[in-house]
């Protein structure tokens, strides 16, 4: 029978594209422990600890923290197969994300080549998409993995120039609410931002109440939404809910 090959902790790192550093780390707090020692306690690997750090590789890009990751691992009932295909469909979602921003800066150097000129629009969006790292780890806490996938299927088809103009209906309502402060929730200019804010919840849900529900848990939290997504302020969002509150009243919705 051919012995298992093991690895010093020096050609499993190099192989792995780690630092040793790191690897003394992971087994020091319990993320991935070598599979053998040597009698002088030197640290040695096998190839299936490769795949282990994979995972705790890919897990950490995803915004996982090492202590969440231990939890994850060490269950007994951690599928590798299945948390490969969970890790897949984050990535695709982050992958579909960077083709809209993608296609937002290929906009905005169109606009700025013919016209000398940036889509600011397309600017603010670029940025939005590529410096608010926490969006994904912010929609997990709320979403299941089934959700999710469906959210980025149904998003595949939706034209950029469509997305942007969504937030820029999110951000008209934003401005039409705290032009009208001095006004009752019930006043029939609030309801009708709140039948354009509740349109776009239905076109974002597809009708789905679950993912409604999961939108709402969402917004529940406002201090966990990433900046870029605060389309309502502190002082806003109460009134907002406020507004609501009376338009799904009175149309027996929500």
């Amino acid at each position: 029978m051919t012995a298992k090959k093991l690895y010093q902790v020096r050609e499993f790192a190099d192989m792995a594209g780690v630092t040793v550093r790191t690897l003394q780390y992971y087994d020091r707090i319990g993320v991935l422990e070598p599979s053998d020692k040597t009698d002088a306690q030197h640290r040695l690997y096998a190839r299936h600890d490769l795949l282990k750090l994979q995972q705790i590789i890919t897990l950490k890009q995803l915004g996982f923290t090492l202590k969440e990751i231990k939890n994850m691992i060490h269950r007994p009932d951690y599928d590798l197969r299945s948390a490969l295909d969970a890790q897949k469909q984050a990535i695709d979602a982050q992958i579909e994300q960077l083709q809209h921003v993608s296609s937002a800066m290929k906009n905005a150097l169109q606009v700025l080549d013919t016209t000398d000129n940036w889509d600011w629009d397309s600017v603010q969006f670029i940025i939005q998409g590529v410096t608010d790292k926490r969006y994904l780890n912010w929609v997990r806490k709320y979403f299941s993995d089934e959700q999710l996938e469906m959210l980025a299927h149904q998003s595949q088809d939706i034209p950029i120039e469509e997305i942007q103009g969504a937030f820029k209906k999110w951000q008209s309502i934003a401005d039409g609410l705290r032009q009208n402060r001095h006004l009752s929730a019930d006043h029939p200019t609030l309801q009708l931002l709140a039948q354009e804010s509740h349109d776009l919840i239905q076109a974002f849900t597809q009708g789905n109440q679950d993912i409604h529900s999961a939108v709402e848990r969402m917004y529940n939290q406002p201090d966990e939404i990433p900046p870029a997504y605060r389309v309502f302020d502190d002082e806003l969002l109460p009134f907002y809910r406020q507004v609501m509150d009376v338009f799904y009243q009175n149309n027996d919705v929500g």
